[in-house]
């Protein structure tokens, strides 16, 4: 049962993360520093035909992001991500949003669970106006209802939510869904997430970064394999690809990352 409280769903671009619906026990603190590497060569359109982009779009970011278990039905998250964004001959660097949140478990029975996650996403002041921009520069809320249940060997879960921007980018449907083999010491996760664009308000451009359209859809496929050190670290590494997609890029992601629990 602790392996099944040790992992979080990781923020894909624009890079949203979903957290475990288990959360953490009162006093646990969960720290996950993270590498992340994404690039693509092409992009699907707003009717979802695949286009060749002009350059090579490349993103690199180092993220902390953070669980602490506030009592035994409340956990507080906080992720703080710092990135690298080039295509062609521009290119920018900074901290993009910062997403502070609160888990909170409304009924738990065995290795089931039912939760509720609220999520707020802070800009932290970059420019608006570079050609590469690191985020849309608005606030957004997100509200998600998360679901597992675990086995011996095995767990499942899934979630489903709503985001909202105070500004133009659309509204989003976003949902995911996992299914995850376990051992003595390692885990296999495999997750199929869902960004949903809803076309609604305003659209403005946002230049080169084809991962900030506005309004956009995605479907896309993350693996994750995580080897358990000791008690209290573990090794992740993951790829993550595009599966399908309007006004957003047909990208593959890498990461690494370490989990420390105590």
């Amino acid at each position: 049962m602790k392996l099944l409280t040790f992992f979080v769903f990781l923020f894909l671009f624009p890079l949203a993360a979903h957290s475990s619906p288990w959360g953490r026990e009162k006093g646990e603190c969960f720290v996950a520093p993270q590498v992340y590497y994404y690039t693509a060569t092409r992009y699907w359109d707003r009717n979802g035909d695949k286009k060749s982009l002009s350059d090579t779009f490349r993103k690199w970011e180092i993220a902390t992001y953070l669980e602490y278990g506030l009592n035994g039905k409340d956990t507080l998250t906080l992720r703080v991500p710092y990135q690298y964004i080039e295509s062609g001959s521009s290119s920018t660097s900074g901290f993009s949003d910062i997403e502070v949140g609160v888990i909170r478990k409304f009924r738990e029975k065995g290795s089931s669970v039912i939760s509720g996650r609220f999520l707020t996403i802070i800009p932290t002041g970059y420019s608006i106006n570079k050609e590469l921009r690191l985020g849309y520069g608005r606030f957004g809320l997100e509200g998600d209802l998360l679901a597992g249940k675990g086995g011996k060997s095995y767990f499942l879960e899934g979630g489903v939510g709503y985001r909202y921007y105070f500004g133009y980018p659309s509204d989003q449907i976003r949902s995911y869904g996992r299914v995850g083999l376990k051992g003595e010491r390692w885990l296999l996760m495999d997750t199929l997430e869902v960004h949903w664009g809803l076309n609604n308000g305003e659209r403005k451009t946002v230049g080169k970064n084809i991962t900030l359209e506005p309004y956009y859809r995605l479907i896309q496929n993350d693996i994750n394999f995580v080897y358990k050190i000791t008690d209290g670290l573990a090794l992740s590494v993951g790829f993550i690809k595009a599966l399908w997609g309007r006004n957003t890029g047909d990208g593959k992601s890498f990461y690494v990352q370490l989990w420390f629990s105590f």
